[in-house]
């Protein structure tokens, strides 16, 4: 097993997160929610979820009926942008992998986004880390093995791998992989980011690592 292989320890401490967003674009829509968990020893340890305030909140209405969101809920809950992201971006930096389904293709952009709105750059500093479950899955279903020597090249391959005959979407996997979470409760990224977690670590068996 070569010794760049990212899951040869999954004891490790590693990030899943999620965001909900505006909508879909990636490079204008902005995270009104974002939750992550650190796992550590291969169990999901502290848990965060956050509502994120926007004075100028334009959410389309796919949004709002894929997510179930409540504006009254949000506005009593939501806090302060730049500090949700200052609390995430300091877990990212401690932990060495960053879990996510789309991850990076689509909620590494929409971080960006959430950094450019509070006047900040954007960056791609911690792409290495970033281990991508919907990736993993096109690769699994396609029978393609997964390239340790590079990881990320590799990812980004399976990113843009689209084929009628992959079904990899979190609600498929959950039934894929008999993850007992309800499929009606997708689409919060409370809710998402445990079912992340457990697809992730069925995922890293059938890769045999």
């Amino acid at each position: 097993m070569t010794t760049n292989n990212p899951f040869k320890d999954l004891r490790k401490k590693f990030i899943v997160f999620d965001t909900e967003t505006e909508g879909t674009n990636l490079f204008t829509n902005r995270p009104w929610q974002c939750a992550w968990s650190v796992y550590e020893n291969g169990h999901m340890g502290r848990f965060e979820n956050h509502y994120i305030w926007w004075d100028d909140l334009n959410i389309s209405k796919g949004a709002k009926r894929q997510t179930g969101f409540n504006y009254q809920e949000y506005k009593q809950n939501a806090e302060d942008a730049s500090t949700v992201l200052d609390l995430f971006e300091k877990d990212v930096k401690q932990c060495p992998f960053i879990v996510g389904h789309n991850v990076l293709g689509f909620d590494t952009m929409i971080v960006n986004t959430w950094r450019r709105s509070l006047g900040r750059r954007s960056h791609f500093d911690d792409i290495n880390k970033y281990i991508d479950t919907l990736a993993l899955e096109r690769g699994i279903q396609s029978d393609l093995p997964f390239d340790f020597e590079n990881p990320l090249a590799w990812q980004l391959k399976m990113i843009n791998l689209r084929t009628r005959k992959i079904k990899a979407t979190v609600a498929a996997l959950i039934k894929k992989y008999n993850i007992s979470i309800d499929e009606g409760a997708l689409h919060d990224a409370a809710i998402d980011i445990v079912a992340t977690g457990e697809i992730f670590k069925q995922q890293s068996y059938i890769l045999e690592v």
